[in-house]
């Protein structure tokens, strides 16, 4: 019976219609601040340009305005987020188990009621052989045997499922709130919002990837052993043989019990380092302008000027041959008149 799967069917229909009707309200509610938002920095740059106090060229502003453009376009319409990255990340997930899973199943859910197949049958080679023991009474060691195999299969499959929807229901719960830290990467001050929560989203597909994984391989194996016992049965051994598959079973619950913090450290997951900080790197690259030349000039004292009679003099920078309070639209002129003198 597909315990498992019918289980995934379920919380998946529910988790798609959080996703779309939660992202859809987050969506809407956050237009007015969007755009008041956008409005204010736009204007700030505009302010700069015209007085000359910044000094980046009128492509980074362009560029700036158009990231505004792109950024506001995914994270202010429902339709595109859910269309674009919601498919995107969900894709992501079941690529992965479909690449690690030996049959290419689209589902965990799937795989799990495959690989415990093999359980139920000792179970019941077990309760059958325990049943048809000569004497009066069943063998009570073969009943043993079945309770201990039934609990092993218990908690391996209970923690397997139990981390594998815990990851799923948190990728669904980061994707519901997504348009909020998407629309965060439109602004330098707060790009870093939005790559925690890339950066955690990553890390809740790479879990469920990794637990896909270890499925795949280890359940594989405790599932041929399983195989093995029922159909080498030996009531004198028994024992033995099922004390080694609970050894096994319980190796295997420590190793999935550490594949979030694995895909923790690949992903950076809430330390907002690794893979996730240099993809939300690369996508917002050039957003908060020319940041090393900021950096220096906040990093170098100036000093004031002097005052001696008519004439006066300043170790400020920013009135150096660069430009400094001189407009935009006049720097690059200047500098090539003064480069051909």
């Amino acid at each position: 019976m597909a315990i498992i799967t019918t289980l995934e069917t379920k919380i998946d229909s529910l988790l798609a219609s959080y996703v779309t009707g939660v992202s859809s309200n987050i969506a809407s509610a956050i237009v007015p601040i969007a755009l008041t938002a956008a409005t204010i920095y736009i204007l700030i740059i505009g302010y700069n340009i015209a007085t000359g106090a910044q000094e980046d060229s009128i492509y980074t502003a362009l560029w700036k305005f158009f990231k505004i453009a792109f950024v506001g376009g995914i994270a202010l319409s429902a339709g595109v987020y859910q269309s674009f990255v919601v498919e995107a990340i969900n894709g992501l997930a079941i690529g992965l188990i479909q690449i690690v899973s030996p049959g290419g199943e689209s589902s965990l859910g799937a795989l799990l009621d495959q690989v415990s197949v093999p359980w139920g049958d000792l179970i019941q080679k077990l309760g059958e052989e325990a049943e048809s023991a000569s004497g009066v009474f069943p063998d009570i060691g073969l009943y043993l045997s079945a309770a201990v195999v039934s609990v092993a299969q218990f908690l391996l499959f209970f923690i397997g499922t139990g981390l594998y929807l815990l990851a799923k229901i948190s990728l669904q719960l980061c994707l519901g709130v997504g348009p909020i830290f998407i629309l965060c990467a439109m602004f330098p001050a707060t790009q870093k919002y939005f790559e925690s929560w890339l950066s955690q989203t990553l890390s809740y597909v790479f879990t469920i990837g990794f637990i896909t994984a270890i499925i795949s391989m280890l359940f594989a194996f405790v599932s041929g052993m399983c195989t093995q016992i029922a159909n080498n049965f030996d009531a004198g051994d028994i024992l033995t043989s099922v004390v080694s598959l609970c050894i096994v079973a319980g190796t295997i619950v420590v190793i999935m019990w550490n594949i979030p913090t694995m895909a923790s450290a690949i992903t950076g997951g809430a330390g907002v380092q690794g893979v996730g900080r240099a993809v939300a790197q690369a996508i917002t690259k050039g957003g908060g302008g020319n940041n090393s030349k900021s950096d220096s000039a906040s990093a170098t004292p100036t000093t004031g000027g002097s005052v001696q009679g008519n004439s006066s003099s300043s170790n400020n920078s920013n009135s150096s041959n660069t430009g400094g309070s001189k407009p935009l639209y006049q720097r690059h002129t200047l500098s090539n008149l003064k480069r051909n003198k």
